[in-house]
């Protein structure tokens, strides 16, 4: 088979899994209007276009090339694409970049505070979310280059009053970690206005209580792509 034919389809591919995503972000309430879902690949990456994610086909999708040489116009290309390449570029273990606006993380991200972690699978969107406050959009390289840098080695980022951002090796995990950062927000929120007295947990037990956050991780990835998704299609695992 000519190299070329395969390249094309296995871009065809991960191109259907992008816009299939995209779909399953909707359908778990993980969008608002605004969102972008993308994936990694040779020499760039593909992303959602800003046509509504809900009718997300893979003829939509675009690839976006890393070179700063390219004079290469895009339509419809997301204003915030330059995060997506920022994060990539300095985190060579992401794969999947999943940007949404869910309605506890956008409560959230109207303050200034690190995202706290209550609850043992809250840890599926990461140890530590921090809070990236800047209320601009991220539209230029100088921005993104601030937002990556926030997000570190971290895995989600909330953006100030601009929803949140989750990181995957691949797009159900970045997903699936988007989904559990807005239930994080929510049993935060809650929890303040409900003026709950928080249990004090110590640095070990929370050490000890994340042993088991990458097997839960496996788990929450198969309930979000199987509750989901309509085609039950299947994604290559969790390559972290």
């Amino acid at each position: 088979i000519p190299f070329k034919l395969v390249s094309n389809l296995l871009n065809l591919e991960l191109k259907s899994q992008v816009a299939l995503t995209a779909t399953m972000l909707v359908r778990a309430g993980l969008v608002q209007g605004f969102g972008h879902v993308s994936a990694r690949t040779r020499g760039g990456f593909f992303i959602t276009s800003t046509n509504p994610l809900a009718n997300s086909v893979a003829e939509n999708v675009i690839f976006y090339e890393f070179s700063k040489n390219s004079k290469k116009k895009y339509k419809n290309l997301p204003l915030e694409v330059s995060m997506h390449a920022a994060i990539y570029i300095q985190r060579t273990d992401v794969n999947a970049i999943c940007r949404g606006h869910g309605e506890f993380t956008s409560i959230w991200a109207v303050g200034s505070a690190k995202l706290p972690l209550l609850h043992g699978l809250g840890a599926i969107a990461g140890e530590i979310v921090k809070n990236y406050n800047d209320i601009n959009l991220i539209d230029n390289m100088n921005t993104a280059t601030k937002v990556a840098k926030t997000l570190g080695s971290d895995v989600s980022i909330i953006l100030g009053s601009n929803g949140s951002l989750s990181t995957g090796g691949n797009l159900l995990e970045a997903a699936t970690r988007l989904y559990f950062l807005e239930e994080r927000s929510r049993i935060a929120i809650h929890t303040r206005r409900a003026g709950i007295k928080l249990r004090k947990n110590s640095k070990k037990d929370w050490k000890i209580r994340m042993n088991h956050t990458k097997a839960e991780t496996i788990r929450a990835v198969n309930w979000f792509e199987n509750t989901f998704s309509k085609n039950h299609l299947l994604i290559i695992g969790i390559n972290n």
